[in-house]
């Protein structure tokens, strides 16, 4: 068993708190430290490398965020282009042309919203049972 350092989940959420806190370095670290545990696992890696890519785009790094997106939108178990679309974690990318076009080639000729279209969970009503 897997000690729970690098557990994929936990590395993602250490990697997150540095983030909100403002850790720059200290976020991104994690998070590469998390693709380079999981390097040779196909269910944990693509997590792991979207979740980094979130956190370079969040930091303005979006060469590295828009480099990986053709591969998570490929390997097993990556993302969707409905990920990209709806995922707010992706919402520093919307304003980039290559995000569209990655879009674009991936799905269509549907365009990617300006921002994430989740609604907030208040707004979401729940049927009568």
């Amino acid at each position: 068993r897997k000690s729970s350092a690098d557990d994929v989940e936990l590395a993602y959420y250490l990697s997150q708190a540095y983030a909100v806190l403002g850790d720059k370095t200290a976020a991104l670290r994690e998070a590469q430290r998390n693709v380079a545990v999981h390097s040779t696992c196909s269910v944990c890696k693509p997590f792991a490398v979207g979740q980094l890519a979130q956190l370079q785009a969040r930091f303005g790094d979006t060469e590295a965020a828009i480099a990986v997106l053709p591969y998570l939108l490929e390997v097993p178990n990556g993302n969707t282009v409905s990920d990209l679309r709806l995922d707010p974690g992706w919402d520093p990318l919307r304003k980039d042309p290559r995000f569209h076009a990655i879009l674009k080639k991936y799905s269509g000729d549907q365009p990617a919203p300006a921002t994430s279209i989740a609604a907030p969970v208040s707004a979401v009503t729940m049927g009568a049972g």
